[in-house]
């Protein structure tokens, strides 16, 4: 849970990381479809930069440093083991703890919804 928490702590820090989570890391868990590539990271820049221009101008290699940043994070965490997804099982302690704040934490985590039952 510790890998977990901390993964969390970098999520409410950093809006790209946990919107990466959010809508790549945790949909791709949920549509069952839990493989994981820097495809998915480069894809999902190109659509924020649509978004946000200021990252058209992001040198290719300050995105490769992030991207191998954030795959090392998930990997650590224990939330991607080479490049499947793993399902984030959560005590019912953290989860309430989760699920305290006004929008749940649970959702940078590739789990199911907080009100369904743990797998």
């Amino acid at each position: 849970e510790r890998g977990h928490l901390m993964w969390i702590a970098a999520c409410r820090r950093y809006a790209f990381i946990g919107d990466f989570a959010e809508e790549v890391v945790r949909e791709r868990f949920l549509l069952l479809t839990p493989t994981l590539g820097y495809d998915d990271f480069d894809s999902f820049v190109r659509g924020k930069a649509l978004w946000h221009p200021e990252l058209a101008e992001v040198k290719d290699s300050t995105l490769q440093k992030l991207r191998s940043t954030v795959f090392r994070m998930l990997t650590e965490a224990g939330l991607l083991v080479g490049d499947e997804i793993v399902h984030a099982p959560l005590s019912e302690r953290v989860r309430d703890a989760l699920d305290a704040q006004v929008q749940s934490d649970v959702r940078f985590l590739p789990t199911r919804d907080s009100k369904e039952v743990a797998l």
